[in-house]
């Protein structure tokens, strides 16, 4: 409930607000005035439904962990003030405020660890760490920014830009249920053991993709920047976004490497015998993420193209190809052949829909180029050259 919930409480508000402060930037102050306003409006809409929800529907003993998600929801709306921070490069900011969030949370994790192993508790930790994040953010944004305009007039651009994110709403709702057709696949066609040696696999997995997002979120400014550049290049992807593809891609070859390497040596100081087969899921998890990053970087071309249709193929696709492979293989071998219906998901989402795409062909050339990053092995060059010289 909560992976369909979330797209519903940002309705593309924080993959279009990027795009709007690049190319709007006098305007930005009264962008992000509006957006944080509609995205808390919609928060607490989508939070008072799906709580609704949960206490008709009833789901057991877990209602009260739903529900703090789904609290969890209104302060998270302060990703705005995130995506701010990002198109105006200053991400010195959203690293202090993150810093805050862990600290803050983790100071309590410890002390319910310690002296109160409540998993309610403990559950609460993550709605803290939500609301001191949100927090910290909003003091940041205010002590440099002036305050806000609040014209009458604001409501009619902030109803204008709501309208154009809202198309983005399928290919979210689409994109969450690509990630989590996995567990969905194995729990219907599984049994808990397998559900858990997956889900122990991703909890380690999880961290690099984490990294990875961050990596194409601070990139995004920039991908914006380059989809005007790319109209007036004929199709051809320009050389600082052909930068932002290979370091992607050198990133997640030595992550992959790195973890075959290390896999299993984590999987028995981290798990012991309690779950044998996570070594070789994590490895292949790892792939799978370096065309999740693909996928990424070109979902937020696709909206600074406003190709919002291409976005909803692409990921309707890839939950498409994650389930036909998935679901025989699961049924066959396990978590093992939903890790390798996952991997032919995001090969096809991540690569293959582009490189077939007549309007997108030309990324997924970029993409395959980028295995051997010629424009970073220039760079490289260049700077040697350089320092040699000084």
């Amino acid at each position: 409930m909560l992976a369909l919930a979330t797209p519903f409480a940002v309705l593309g508000l924080d993959a279009s607000l990027v795009k709007w402060i690049v190319r709007e930037p006098e305007d930005r102050d009264r962008i992000v005035t509006q957006n944080l306003l509609t995205r808390v409006t919609m928060a607490s809409l989508v939070c008072a439904v799906a709580m609704l929800a949960v206490l008709a529907i009833g789901v057991g003993e877990q209602a009260q962990y739903v529900l703090i998600m789904l609290i969890g929801l209104i302060p998270q709306c302060t990703s705005t003030l995130d995506r701010f921070f990002l198109a105006t490069r200053k991400g010195e900011l959203i690293l202090a405020s993150s810093i805050a969030a862990l600290l803050t949370a983790g100071s309590l994790r410890v002390y319910f660890a310690l002296y109160d192993p409540n998993v309610f508790f403990f559950a609460l930790t993550y709605l803290v760490e939500y609301f001191a994040q949100g927090i910290s953010l909003c003091i940041f944004y205010f002590l440099q920014r002036p305050r806000p305009n609040w014209s009458p007039g604001n409501l009619q651009t902030a109803l204008s830009r709501l309208s154009e994110s809202i198309p983005l709403l399928p290919a979210a709702v689409a994109g969450a249920a690509f990630a989590a057709v996995g567990v969905i696949v194995l729990k219907i066609f599984s049994d808990d053991e397998q559900l858990g040696i997956f889900t122990a696999a991703l909890r380690i997995t999880t961290a690099w993709v984490v990294v990875q997002a961050a990596i194409v979120a601070a990139a995004a400014p920039l991908i914006m920047e380059e989809a005007t550049v790319e109209r007036g290049a004929k199709g051809e992807v320009s050389l600082r976004l052909m930068r932002v593809i290979e370091t992607a891609t050198i990133l997640s070859l030595v992550a992959a490497v790195g973890m075959a390497i290390v896999a299993p040596a984590l999987e028995q100081i981290l798990y012991g015998d309690q779950f044998q087969g996570v070594a070789i899921l994590m490895t292949i998890h790892i792939w799978a993420a370096l065309f999740a990053g693909w996928r990424k970087i070109s979902g937020t071309w696709y909206v600074a193209e406003e190709s919002l249709w291409l976005a909803f193929r692409r990921q309707l696709v890839g939950l498409l190809i994650t389930a036909l492979f998935g679901i025989p293989l699961t049924i066959k071998y396990g978590a093992m052949g939903m890790a390798i219906g996952a991997l032919a998901g995001e090969i096809v989402a991540g690569w293959l829909v582009d490189f077939l795409g007549r309007k997108t062909r030309h990324h997924g050339m970029a993409k395959l180029r980028s295995f051997y990053p010629r424009v970073l092995i220039a760079d490289l060059r260049k700077w040697r050259r350089s320092s040699g010289a000084v």
